[in-house]
């Protein structure tokens, strides 16, 4: 009788165990640790370079702050946040996390040309940014679940100078044009990945 009753305590207290709670912090755990992975970090700075949209997906910007009275102070200021979708493993679900790249007092230098035009040609009147201090944007990466964590980004810190620049154009490049009405005009920013040999 006593083993009976000491099976029923011991399946009630079983059957009390909160299963779905222990495996939601095993996956957390999982997820942060794959974040972490230098090896991760690495393919996707490869990927998003390389343009391979089957890998990388934007979810979407959360923030995109441009500024600084940049045509009078002659800096830039950027606050942006982007969470991806990022597909490591095929047989696994996208990982998911978000980039911030923030900066103030972000150097630039701009060039352009112009020329009036006559009765058999249109004017021209353009300008680029030919320069910018990429090296003063901070990049950070943190996951987007409700802690919120913040990941060490060690395969940024390690790469190269033009991979970093390369990663930083790519995610702001577009956006920092489209709002200063002016594209990238440095010959080194249209450097290709491939060209550096880190993927």
């Amino acid at each position: 009788m006593k083993n009976k009753s000491l099976i029923k305590i011991i399946n009630e207290e079983i059957s009390g165990f909160d299963f779905l709670g222990n495996e939601k912090y095993v996956k957390e755990e999982e997820d942060i640790n794959l974040l972490k992975n230098e090896d991760f970090q690495k393919q996707f700075i490869c990927d998003l370079l390389l343009k391979r949209k089957e890998k990388v997906k934007t979810i979407q910007v959360v923030q995109s702050d441009f500024g600084g009275n940049w045509e009078r102070n002659g800096y830039l200021t950027i606050d942006y946040i982007v969470e991806f979708a990022y597909t490591y493993d095929a047989n696994k679900q996208p990982a998911k996390f978000g980039i911030q790249l923030k900066g103030d007092h972000i150097t630039y230098s701009e060039d352009g040309r112009q020329s009036p035009g006559d009765q058999w040609t249109p004017g021209v009147d353009e300008a680029w940014f030919d320069q910018i201090a990429w090296d003063y944007i901070d990049v950070g990466m943190f996951m987007i679940d409700e802690r919120d964590d913040d990941i060490e980004f060690l395969a940024f810190e390690h790469a190269p100078k033009r991979i970093q620049h390369l990663f930083i154009r790519e995610i702001i490049g577009d956006f920092i044009g489209e709002w200063a009405g002016r594209g990238m005009g440095t010959p080194a920013d249209y450097d290709k990945a491939e060209k550096v040999g880190y993927c």
